[in-house]
């Protein structure tokens, strides 16, 4: 089965130079074309890759292979992973074509897309000047080219298609966004309007980040006097508003006639109220930390989505190895279908990642809130997902289900809990001998810059709110603009400006504000997994680059299960596991 949204990219197709690889005679087949990109581009190292030679080969290869109509998986991802390591788009590659098609398979995840779009988007000379003035806070700069045609150059299929679908990244297009808002905010309230595609794009993506973007005192009071004028008649008067708060915070919200913006504003919240209201629970919350974890996830769910990640079905076992390339599979070779406990699986994205491959699946996820499980719900039944169940419970109460799993999947959660081994034990003790478990956890080493982000902001006495967000937000934000700003080099090293979690509302309270957090390195992970009689199985990366840099430095080990290698490559890199560390450990059988 395939789940995707209904949204699509579809721009102009673009003027394209056919890549054709020497020594090949006849051009080569797509198919040929993408297993000769995956090739090649397994072959560029994790650091310094030049634009040329075998990456140049690989990305113009997988273009070509999409371009012809090969989409499968592996192409569409690497080829949209591989373009996020450019600085710019080099003359001739014509990327833009090949990046909405990927995009529109739902085989990668739309952030994924986000800085190959924004650098394409820079092609444009106008866009280009833009994204420089933003990079130095030059408000005025931005203004003028508004009146000179910058809305023109932003007003692009992949930018809007992002800006509808996924929370966007990086300080210079937040800048630009902001600058555009305030624009139609002073149209609106003239009674004019330009660009009503961007704005109801501009207003989805706000309340997708939950309304991250800063707005000071000026700006809220002609927020406050525009809505204040009455119920809106104007499409584009109602999109400025709902780009500042969300419209059920508007007392006239109910008078509203029906839109897109309704729909994703009014009713889909309206729906996830009265699922949450109903959702299945194991029993009540009772631990202290836990209902602390719990409280910050009903009021920001974590993450907010709309496209899906989808991949073709395949052979189940031909799924199992290429997830779990090191393990053992005499148990998981006797099951067609898997039953897969998901523990702690927020808003459901990782559920679609979860069934990705397989034909058929039972799944259990669980998660402490209510608010994010019926978020997960309402995208189960808009596409018509089966077979699993959504149930509200802490994993230190997992011990009174009855059921066991053939794979375990606890990503990003063992670290928010007081005991995260008491917790870990639970979830050990549910998997079946011969059972895979999937463990993200947070790397003490690749936070070490974020942990002195998050003492600034407990200094600063910034509020785990969204005004406080917010406020935290532009500060640091304004820093980092700021050349010889004393804290600039702490942001900088901790990286903020490229961790996708900082741009939105949820994810940041998440990332900075979140009140518990434990970190590890990896000869904690190398004794936590022997104290469980379990056998580590190996990480995982979003591109083989990585495994294949690994490899360069310790040839001796092709499996990549040496933990003491790991540790010392992780010293030598301190940013490898900057999105965690995620692994695979297995119950011996």
């Amino acid at each position: 089965m395939l789940y995707c949204h209904p949204h699509r990219v579809s721009p102009e197709n673009p003027v394209m130079t056919p890549f054709t690889p020497s020594g090949f005679g006849p051009r080569p087949s797509p198919a040929a074309l993408g297993d000769m990109g995956l090739a090649a581009l397994t072959q560029v190292p994790a650091k310094g890759a030049a634009v040329a030679g075998t990456f140049t080969t690989g990305i113009l290869a997988l273009r070509d292979a999409i371009m012809g109509g090969d989409l499968r998986p592996a192409v569409v991802a690497v080829f949209v992973e591989s373009l996020q390591r450019l600085r710019d788009i080099p003359d001739g590659w014509d990327i833009a074509e090949a990046l909405a098609r990927a995009l529109a398979t739902c085989n990668v995840q739309p952030y994924v897309a986000m800085r190959p779009a924004l650098l394409v988007l820079q092609t444009n000379p106008v866009a280009a000047q833009a994204f420089a003035f933003a990079a130095r806070g030059d408000a005025a700069g931005i203004d003028r080219l508004l009146d000179t045609g910058l809305l023109t150059a932003l007003v692009h299929p992949l930018l809007l298609t992002l800006m509808r679908n996924t929370v966007l990244t990086g300080p210079e297009l937040e800048f630009i966004l902001t600058r555009v808002r305030r624009r139609f905010l002073a149209e609106a309230l003239r009674g004019g309007g330009t660009s009503l595609d961007f704005a109801e794009a501009l207003a989805a993506q706000c309340f997708l980040n939950e309304y991250a973007f800063y707005c000071d005192d000026a700006e809220a009071r002609d927020v406050a006097a525009l809505a204040a004028t009455g119920v809106p008649t104007s499409p584009f008067t109602i999109a400025v508003l709902a780009s500042y708060a969300p419209l059920t915070s508007y007392p006239w919200v109910d008078r509203l006639p029906e839109s897109a913006l309704v729909q994703q504003h009014v009713r889909e919240p309206a729906i996830e109220r009265a699922l949450a209201a109903g959702m299945e629970s194991l029993r009540p919350i009772t631990d202290p930390v836990s209902r602390r974890v719990q409280d910050l996830y009903e009021e920001n769910p974590y993450p907010r989505w709309v496209m899906p990640y989808r991949t073709e079905a395949g052979d189940t076992r031909a799924v199992y190895r290429q997830r779990y390339p090191g393990a053992d599979f005499r148990h998981l070779d006797t099951v067609d279908v898997p039953h897969i406990l998901v523990a702690g699986c927020g808003t459901g994205l990782n559920l679609l990642m979860s069934i990705a491959g397989y034909r058929e699946w039972r799944i259990t996820a669980v998660d402490l809130s209510r608010a994010s499980l019926a978020h997960a719900k309402r995208h189960i039944e808009t596409f018509g997902i089966p077979n699993i169940r959504l149930l509200q419970a802490d994993i230190l109460d997992l011990g009174l289900l009855p059921d066991t799993f053939d794979i375990i999947e606890a990503a990003g959660v063992l670290h928010h809990m007081a005991g995260p081994m008491q917790g870990w034990r639970v979830l050990a003790g549910k998997l079946r001998p011969g059972g895979v478990m999937h463990v993200a956890l947070y790397s003490a080493t690749a936070r070490r810059g974020l942990d002195k982000v998050r003492a600034f902001a407990k200094a600063r006495g910034y509020a785990a709110t969204r005004d406080g967000i917010a406020q935290f937000r532009h500060e640091a934000l304004t820093i980092l603009r700021t050349p010889g700003h004393p804290a600039r080099p702490m942001m900088e090293d901790a990286g903020l400006s490229g961790i996708y979690d900082f741009f939105s509302t949820s994810a940041c309270r998440d990332l900075i504000f979140h009140p518990q957090e434990t970190t590890f390195s990896i000869p904690d992970l190398e004794r936590m997994i022997a104290d469980l009689g379990l056998q580590f199985r190996g990480f995982a990366f979003p591109s083989p680059a990585y495994l294949a840099a690994y490899h360069q430095r310790f040839p001796a080990d092709p499996g990549g299960l040496n933990l003491a290698n790991w540790h010392q490559f992780e010293q030598e890199n301190p940013s490898l596991f900057i999105r965690m560390y995620t692994f695979t450990a297995q119950k011996p059988l």
